[in-house]
């Protein structure tokens, strides 16, 4: 029933008031609004978007990178004779290489150079997004072995999957993208523009706008999640990319000490630090790697943030200070 204006002007509220109330009563406005809102979220999540995808890529090639690492390291502690079953530095004990660790990381590299050749390295394949943001992407289901059984993991299924990198864009990349971080699905601007709360009554308007709220009030919480994940990319790509230059400096030195000597027992006391200091940073940029940076639960996603920052926290001692 409508308010008797007698009653707005007692209170002192005037014609404004009356044009307030009436605005916030009329379907067609209340539609309108609650569309303006959706397309200023909608707005907002495709610039957090257009701001994370380069941090994944680049996140990614520094990991893609990292793996051609390991193929070194395999070779230098293959020439390597009576070298030690695990390795430390400062206060890193207990840290294994095996063999067989190894041997995996350098059939990851081999995956690696296949899909290079297929030109499946680049934005619109999905594997950008897949290698920055899950820590699993090279390991096997079911930890089978990538050249047993039938588990495989996702860089194989990549390689073995008939994939049109020619056709393949931004678009292709972020809806892979929004599938790891259970972005909420978009309203389609056709359907925005077709919504006309003149034809619809107050109760219609009111449910429309209800339903649309919620769908905004998602892309919001998914805005919000991307932003945290921004910041989490740029310092995982930044620790990573110290962890891999001081890991290949040691490498470099490895590989010129096995030119004079493989027999481990008769390095001297800094060729041993050397061998144990490359091994210790090989060993945590491969467990910064293989972290998943979110988690997925049901249809919530979050930044693993904690686990991350203990990680970088426990390789504080790895990096020299003078290293930027």
């Amino acid at each position: 029933m409508p308010i008797p204006l007698a009653i707005w002007m007692a209170a002192g509220v005037g014609a404004a008031g009356v044009r307030m109330y009436k605005q916030m009563n009329d379907p067609a406005k209340i539609v309108m609004d609650a569309v303006a809102r959706y397309r200023e979220e909608k707005y907002k999540f495709f610039k957090g978007e257009e701001v994370v995808m380069p941090m994944i890529k680049d996140l990614a090639e520094i990991k893609l990178t990292a793996w051609k690492g390991y193929g070194r390291m395999y070779k230098i502690l293959k020439a390597i004779s009576n070298r030690p079953s695990s390795y430390a530095f400062k206060g890193h004990d207990g840290v294994y290489m095996m063999p067989n660790d190894l041997e995996h990381l350098v059939e990851i590299g081999e995956l690696i150079q296949i899909m290079k050749d297929k030109n499946l390295l680049k934005i619109g394949t999905g594997i950008y997004s897949v290698v920055a943001l899950e820590g699993g992407a090279s390991a096997a289901k079911g930890n089978a072995s990538l050249n047993q059984g039938t588990a495989k993991s996702a860089l194989e299924a990549f390689v073995t999957s008939p994939i049109d990198s020619e056709n393949l864009g931004l678009i292709e990349e972020l809806a892979v993208f929004n599938a790891i971080v259970c972005a909420p699905q978009l309203v389609e601007d056709q359907d925005l523009d077709s919504a006309d709360g003149s034809k619809m009554t107050k109760d219609d308007a009111f449910a429309f706008k209800e339903n649309l709220d919620l769908k905004s009030l998602a892309l919001a919480d998914a805005s919000a999640r991307i932003k945290k994940l921004s910041e989490i990319l740029i310092l995982l790509t930044t620790k990573m990319q110290k962890l891999k230059e001081m890991h290949w400096q040691q490498l470099d030195k490895l590989e010129a000490i096995i030119e004079g000597k493989t027999d481990y027992s008769k390095f001297t006391a800094d060729e041993k630090a050397v061998l144990n200091y490359g091994v210790v940073l090989g060993a945590t940029m491969r467990e910064l790697a293989r972290t998943d940076v979110v988690i997925t639960n049901g249809d919530i996603t979050v930044v693993n943030r904690d686990r991350l920052h203990m990680l970088i926290e426990n390789m504080k001692d790895l990096v020299p200070v003078s290293v930027k």
